[in-house]
């Protein structure tokens, strides 16, 4: 949990320390801010836009908050189920360059298209999750 706080943006964005999943479910309800989110955005190397897009904000009310401001619950939920499967797939590739490689390049388990256009439902994220597992026991390389 530790790594998902760090790409939260570690303990300078986020003030409720993680360490199983009802921190998660309370940090949603509480919600995290802006910064966060840009945070996440840094490290899968997108524009805000792309990220408030993934995350089902109009850019253009994502660009009137300002950093310190709170995101609602969806948009807050989102973005750690983003930041899960980040850590989940540094966890699996070994690195984030790697991760992030795979994140962009078409796959076949996936009808040759890339992870990073199922980042924004959680439904897509799920079978990403699944997909890391497989690879982490060998099934895919």
């Amino acid at each position: 949990f530790s790594s998902i706080q760090n790409i939260l943006g570690g303990s300078k964005f986020i003030n409720l320390p993680l360490s199983n999943e009802m921190d998660m479910v309370l940090l949603a309800r509480q919600g995290i801010k802006k910064q966060s989110m840009l945070h996440v955005a840094d490290i899968l190397n997108i524009s805000a836009e792309k990220m408030s897009n993934l995350v089902g904000v109009s850019h253009r009310n994502f660009q009137r908050k300002k950093n310190h401001d709170t995101l609602n619950v969806p948009v807050s939920e989102q973005t750690i189920e983003i930041a899960q499967l980040i850590a989940k797939g540094v966890a699996v590739f070994g690195s984030q360059d790697r991760f992030l490689g795979w994140l962009n390049s078409p796959i076949v388990a996936l009808g040759n298209k890339m992870p990073m256009d199922l980042l924004d439902t959680t439904f897509g994220i799920q079978i990403l999750v699944r997909i890391l597992g497989r690879i982490e026991y060998g099934v895919y390389s």
